[in-house]
């Protein structure tokens, strides 16, 4: 037996024991249009009985291989019963309410939310120091008073005081201080829109990916649909004596291949499912299904004027800019530490032998200053680290507008490629198509030899192949230019 045979044999019959085409519950579904599974009658020790080979077969008498079984599509675990979706129940998603859905469920676009607000609230935590601040004290206190003698003397009293305070000038420490926080808050808010836009960028590609998966299996389907007519062909024109039974194993080797590469593409295409509601940020069981869609990409996109778009718009750069404004304004308070600080306060107190207290009052007010003289190096110190953070920031801005720069470009270079990836593989499926069909037609007129059919099936397939990942890849590479220009999108 040729080896290629042997192999094919083994395949079929793994494939009809293994892959037994059965739904969840047990019942068996059926086969694609062209897939049959034909009936078989049982020889000695249960296996199927040989069939007659023509007189135009050479070398020993094969049975014929079951025709693999078609491969049910997989199913991600369902949802508990009654378990709230966060999709739409019973209809596709369309690409804006994939985003809708995923700005409101995505669990990283909260952290950034919540950290957004913890630092826009260490803005008011700093300034209040610029406020003034009044406080309140009570105390009461009860002496007895003992000795060698007899008599025994006790004293007491109330006291209430209140205080005021306001800073006068500190050197631009505690300003500096206000300036610093709102710098980070900034750089907070635009993490939190940055996070947004990659949130929105990943549905998109997510969204692109499983309709590329989807489609692939429709493209692997007609191709075992392709293949099992190429079966039925071979094996009728071996049936009337004028082919050989090496194109009927060739075939069936075909259909064994074609059967496994949709498989293959239906697992893509469950894992592109999942990876999709990862994005969502929703339950990874949700049975989420996508419509048709292709990406409009940004309505202007100036070559020239690329990266300034970039710039002016990317939420990273200006996080980045912030935290170079925050990190200057860190400099300016390390070099205030060994200043004075001069205060304005005032008190105001009531004594007395009952509570309330109210048989005397006195009240003070004046200026104090607080002046670290040496500090044994600490200012200096700090102000060395904080240079040292400036320079850093500083250069970890320049690296965000080389990332910035990189991806549009690339990305702007991936839109003009997918392009014309589109209009080459249009051309390549239709000249594929029409040798397929013209040498099909040869070789059931008997003037090719059947690898002539095969060539040109593993052509078309390349060809339709080629075509789907052109077509979402220019899709997917519109969605990264958008995102690399910083275009603001989903509400």
């Amino acid at each position: 037996m040729h080896p290629r045979c042997f192999s094919t044999a083994l395949a079929c019959l793994f494939l009809t024991a293994a892959v037994v085409g059965l739904s969840p519950g047990g019942a068996a579904t059926a086969p694609p249009r062209g897939v049959t599974v034909p009936s078989q009658t049982q020889g000695s020790g249960g296996l199927p009985a040989p069939q007659q080979t023509p007189a135009y077969a050479a070398g020993p008498v094969l049975a014929t291989p079951q025709t693999p079984t078609y491969l049910p599509a997989l199913q991600i675990p369902p949802l508990p019963s009654g378990a709230p979706s966060a999709v739409p129940s019973g209809r596709a998603i369309s690409i804006p309410e994939a985003i809708t859905i995923a700005l409101a469920n995505q669990p990283q676009l909260a952290l950034a939310a919540y950290s957004s607000d913890a630092a826009r609230e260490r803005v008011r935590e700093a300034a209040s120091g610029l406020y003034p601040t009044l406080s309140i004290s009570a105390a009461g206190q009860h002496t007895v008073y003992s000795g060698e003698a007899t008599t025994v003397s006790s004293s007491g009293g109330y006291s209430t005081d209140f205080s005021a305070r306001e800073l006068l000038w500190d050197f631009g420490k505690t300003p500096a201080t206000v300036g610093q926080a709102r710098n980070l808050a900034e750089a907070a808010r635009q993490a939190l829109a940055q996070t947004r836009q990659d949130t929105i960028n990943q549905v998109k590609q997510s969204y692109y990916t499983l309709l590329q998966d989807q489609e692939l299996v429709r493209v692997q389907l007609q191709t075992v649909n392709d293949q099992q007519a190429n079966l039925e062909l071979t094996q009728g024109r071996f049936d009337a004596g004028v082919a050989p039974r090496s194109d009927v194993a060739t075939a069936e080797a075909a259909v064994a291949d074609a059967v496994l590469n949709l498989a293959t593409a239906q697992n893509a295409a469950a894992a592109a499912k999942v990876n999709l509601n990862i994005a969502l940020g929703i339950d990874l069981r949700t049975p989420t299904t996508v419509e048709q869609a292709d990406e409009a990409g940004p309505s202007v996109v100036d070559p020239a004027t690329l990266v300034e778009q970039a710039f002016s718009g990317r939420p990273a750069i200006k996080q980045a800019r912030a935290q170079v404004d925050a990190a200057r304004n860190a400099l300016r308070i390390a070099r205030t530490n060994n200043r004075p600080d001069f205060i304005l306060g005032g008190t105001y107190g009531l004594t007395g032998g009952t509570f309330p207290p109210d048989s005397s009052a006195s009240w003070a007010y004046g200026v104090s200053m607080a002046w670290p003289l040496f500090d044994v190096g600490l200012t200096k110190g700090l102000i060395r680290e904080a240079e040292a953070n400036l320079l850093a920031a500083q250069t970890q801005l320049r690296q965000s507008e080389q990332t910035v720069s990189s991806q549009v470009i690339v990305a702007y270079l991936n839109v003009q490629t997918a392009r014309q990836k589109v209009t080459a593989a249009e051309a390549d499926v239709a000249s594929a198509e029409e040798s397929l069909r013209l040498h099909t037609g040869r070789y059931e007129a008997g003037v090719a030899a059947y690898i002539e059919v095969t060539d040109a099936e593993t052509a078309a397939l390349t060809a339709r192949t080629n075509l789907v990942n052109a077509r979402f890849a220019l899709s997917t590479s519109l969605a990264a230019l958008e995102s690399a220009l910083g275009v603001v999108e989903g509400g």
